[in-house]
């Protein structure tokens, strides 16, 4: 279960509904908390299944952690977030051996860090915050409109997906946008951030490729991050590595075919890293049009508490995992003190 401390003691909102829009991790966490202090909550996304980077993609009979390889935990909020999922068994260590490919060598990389996987692949995270809350996917939010004291949300055919008090976009920046009209200061905040895109290729060896680690930063024009996917614990055990290229190269080649990427990407691992090549039984590549935030916000979430509505994600804390919870902490703190009633300051 969830087991983050309590927002605040002696708590009360006037919420009594809300919409969180987006199902990645800063989504979950914020209708995660808001279920826990019994505040019904409607999760809405577009995706097929929730999770968003931190998710697994399936292709045929291969499964990857196609987006957020790990995470690690230094914030005291999230630390203890982790201790649970440790006990509880979403999450495991990954001791996997970590170096950094240079010129067709690879040097080790010696660390201290203590890096998490969600087992038995990434998309744990996700099943284990949203269990029990009533979830959508599939869904797309076309607007957020206002009515009266309340919010509509309205789907790409101009139906109403419901009426709430409270709204929380956990999108990217700039679809969020496109739903924070209404309040024009939110609007202009998250269209100051600047997102970068990262192609991710998928790769099956057909035998173990020989090198002396499992994770690798590469000091190349290419690729910036490579893993070893079945060293994380349990993956299957078929040779498949995720590569992620740089954001600015990703940048570069945006509408290139997923194809052609596969094969750049792949040749640019075994030059850096100076592994023999092996014959592949599996490549292809997937775009993340929005993987991280080339200079992250530092608010941790976005709020207009005359409007009762407001934004998360880890654009708005740091773009990692546990940025991503910390947002999606932090604005659900912001609903469950929004005092536009005056109930939440009647205690």
């Amino acid at each position: 279960m969830f087991s983050t401390e309590p927002v605040s003691e002696n708590v009360y909102s006037d919420v009594s509904a809300v919409a969180v829009v987006g199902a990645g991790i800063s989504g979950l966490v914020a209708a995660r908390t808001l279920s826990d202090h019994n505040v019904p909550v409607h999760v809405f996304d577009k995706g097929r299944a929730p999770g968003g980077r931190a998710s697994t993609r399936r292709q045929g009979d291969f499964e990857f952690d196609h987006g957020a390889q790990y995470f690690t935990a230094r914030d005291e909020r999230f630390v203890t977030q982790v201790r649970s999922w440790l006990r509880d068994g979403v999450v495991q260590t990954w001791d996997g051996e970590i170096g950094v490919a240079r010129r067709g060598s690879v040097v080790s990389k010696t660390t201290s860090v203590e890096r998490y996987v969600g087992v038995p692949r990434m998309s744990a995270l996700a099943r284990n915050l949203s269990s029990g809350i009533r979830a959508d996917s599939g869904t797309f939010v076309a607007d957020v409109e206002r009515v009266g004291h309340r919010w509509r949300l309205l789907d790409g055919d101009n139906e109403s997906l419901g009426n709430y008090d409270a709204v929380v976009v956990a999108l990217p920046p700039e679809q969020a946008c496109k739903l924070l009209t209404s309040s024009p200061s939110l609007a202009d905040k998250a269209s100051s951030v600047e997102m970068q895109p990262c192609w991710a290729s998928l790769v099956v060896f057909d035998r173990p490729l020989s090198l002396k680690a499992d994770g690798l930063f590469m000091d190349d024009d290419i690729l910036s991050w490579a893993a070893r996917n079945n060293s994380k614990p349990g993956r299957p055990e078929y040779e498949s590595w995720v590569l992620h290229a740089s954001p600015e190269w990703s940048q570069r080649h945006i509408g290139w075919q997923a194809a052609d990427v596969g094969s750049v990407l792949l040749t640019s691992l075994l030059e850096a890293s100076g592994a023999p090549e092996t014959a592949v039984l599996h490549l292809n590549s997937h775009l993340w049009r929005y993987a991280q935030a080339a200079t992250p916000l530092s608010e941790g979430c976005l709020w207009d508490d005359a409007l009762a509505v407001g934004a998360c994600g880890d654009w708005c804390h740091g773009s990692r995992i546990e940025g991503a919870f910390l947002s999606g902490l932090s604005v659900a703190e912001r609903v469950l003190g929004h005092s536009g009633s005056g109930i939440a300051d009647a205690g």
